[in-house]
């Protein structure tokens, strides 16, 4: 009996525990990278839809925050004009290969177009990107109408 008292202190002394103080990776930053993909696009221009589609492009997603990200489109032509696409502070949410993103705002490019406005919705599941890029294209910020509307489906290869 006195030995199981002396060993009780010791068990308990010399129980393991776990030491994982490392910080959790932010959610952004478990999707950042280059992503090759397909973009499909299909163009509104107050008609019946006129359909193209635009291979050899990449997306490179950059943390901004822990919850957002930025995204650069990068090989997307509109006929024979190479058109670089940015949207910044993109919301995300989920977990770490299962990423679901969301967006509504303005969007950039070096090419003048007009007034760009646009949603985003989609996935990165497991390294694949699943996304959806509406875009409103105004040639004056402030007409009511967007004179053409760009569906771009965002699909790695």
């Amino acid at each position: 009996m006195m030995l199981c008292a002396l060993a009780l202190p010791a068990c308990v002394l010399f129980t393991a525990c776990d030491d994982n103080n490392d910080p959790e990776t932010p959610l952004a930053k478990t999707v950042e990278g280059t992503y090759p993909v397909e973009i499909g696009v299909v163009l509104n221009v107050g008609g019946p839809d006129l359909p193209e589609t635009t291979s050899d492009a990449s997306v490179v997603v950059t943390a901004a925050t822990d919850n957002t990200v930025n995204l650069a489109l990068e090989g997307f032509k509109f006929g024979e004009q190479d058109i670089p696409i940015s949207l910044t502070d993109i919301a995300i949410s989920g977990s770490e290969g299962n990423v679901t993103l969301a967006y509504s705002g303005a969007i950039t490019t070096e090419v003048p177009l007009g007034s760009l406005t646009g949603t985003l919705n989609g996935t990165i599941k497991d390294g694949v990107m699943d996304v959806q890029l509406n875009i409103e294209l105004r040639s004056e910020p402030e007409d009511p109408e967007p004179s053409m509307i760009i569906k771009v489906s965002i699909n790695s290869k």
